[in-house]
């Protein structure tokens, strides 16, 4: 394989398009589920890697959070993005939105702080006490759009 630190410059910028050095997700040592980010088309090709569990983690340290999940939804201009799903204790569902926003922000980079938030009342769980992640899908909701502003 051509791998770009044998190129003169030894730089990214080097690759030809679409050409992307691996990358080990789990480097936090914890694996898990990981979301990849793709080509966006300006420059050369740009992968993040976003670690749910971290994300989740997070999640769980604020005090209106009960249960929280955190999902890849395919987007147009990344290939995909985060959504998080969250039960909350109590409060208005757009104060505890862009507060978990703010409160992800300051513990996460940016990239990692979910783009979408669903709240719902309860979320699906395993036999295992784990939220069940499949049928996040089929729990009814509305959609926050964090860069948007909207609801859908």
């Amino acid at each position: 394989m051509d791998r770009y630190e044998d190129r003169p410059g030894g730089d990214r910028g080097s690759l030809p398009r679409g050409l992307v050095p691996h990358r080990r997700p789990g480097a936090d040592g914890r694996g898990g589920p990981c979301i990849w980010w793709g080509d966006s088309g300006h420059g050369p090709a740009c992968r993040e890697n976003v670690s749910a569990r971290e994300v989740e983690d997070v999640l769980l340290t604020h005090a209106s959070v009960r249960l929280a999940a955190v999902v890849a939804v395919p987007d147009e201009l990344r290939g995909e993005e985060v959504k998080a799903f969250v039960s909350i204790s109590g409060g208005s569902e757009q104060v505890i939105v862009s507060e978990l926003a703010e409160h992800c922000g300051q513990r996460l980079a940016r990239f990692k702080v979910p783009r979408y938030w669903e709240v719902c009342d309860d979320l699906p769980i395993t036999a295992s006490h784990r939220v069940a992640k499949t049928r996040l899908v089929s729990v009814p909701g509305r959609t926050w759009d964090r860069v948007d502003g909207v609801w859908r």
